[in-house]
């Protein structure tokens, strides 16, 4: 009896460790104790409902200085911020930019903060090198309202119908600057624009070539405006041919 004993304990030993090795992990649940709000699984994955609240959060990053940061070290190819879709539709991975004035984070239609103005930024992509002392934004690119702001009508969804009566023009920009001449002062300028028209604008170019021999490369096009003239260089070594528009 006292050996039969032992071995059911024994059994149920294994059984519980068993048991606990599976299911091993660290919970939050809620106040009902019906379904993890936040869990840490056997292979480290992180699961949590609902928002997660922080001031900053690094991946990778000791101190982040914004809402999230995220540092690699890795050379894969396979690395960074990746946004994926997955189903049987035409929708491809989203990545969206908002913008509003005031201070209200409110994103419900009729849950209204303060509309966007003419010459506001909606959204913008940059990229910075390390010059040794600081990250410096060399190129970039920007979503820009270029037009009178049309306020909107919380009644009335999907507000993609053509009857939605709200209206934030933008246009797409393209900023690129190297830290001399002109563009000293904020280290880059507008090139290119297409505005929220459709127009092209080309902008801050450099100098015009002084001849047809000043240096260049296959490709390159220069537009001086203030002459009416373009400028396309068309073979290498340094071969420029110009083109005036009366």
């Amino acid at each position: 009896m006292k050996k039969t004993v032992i071995l059911m304990a024994g059994l149920l030993a294994v059984a519980l460790a068993g048991s606990a090795q599976a299911a091993t992990m660290f919970a939050v649940q809620n106040s009902t104790g019906t379904q993890d709000m936040a869990a840490i699984s056997d292979a480290g994955d992180i699961a949590a409902q609902g928002t997660i609240t922080a001031a900053k959060i690094g991946v990778n990053v000791a101190t982040p200085d914004s809402g999230l940061a995220v540092a690699e070290t890795t050379t894969n190819a396979v690395r960074g911020i990746i946004s994926s879709q997955h189903n049987d539709g035409i929708q491809a991975a989203y990545i969206l930019f908002r913008k509003s004035r005031g201070t209200s984070t409110a994103v419900a239609p009729g849950a209204f903060a303060a509309m966007v103005k003419t010459g506001d930024y909606t959204g913008s992509l940059d990229a910075s090198g390390w010059d040794g002392y600081n990250y410096l934004n060399g190129a970039g690119a920007a979503f820009l309202v270029d037009g009178p702001v049309v306020q909107g009508d919380p009644t009335i969804t999907p507000q993609g119908l053509a009857t939605y009566p709200g209206r934030v023009p933008t246009a797409f920009v393209v900023l690129t600057g190297n830290k001399t001449g002109s563009l000293a002062a904020s280290g880059r300028g507008e090139r290119f624009r297409v505005a929220s028209d459709g127009r092209l604008r080309i902008s801050n170019q450099p100098a015009a070539p002084v001849s047809g021999t000043t240096a260049c490369t296959a490709g390159d096009l220069i537009l001086d405006a203030a002459n009416a003239s373009l400028y396309l260089c068309t073979a290498a070594p340094n071969t420029w041919k110009k083109a005036t528009f009366n």
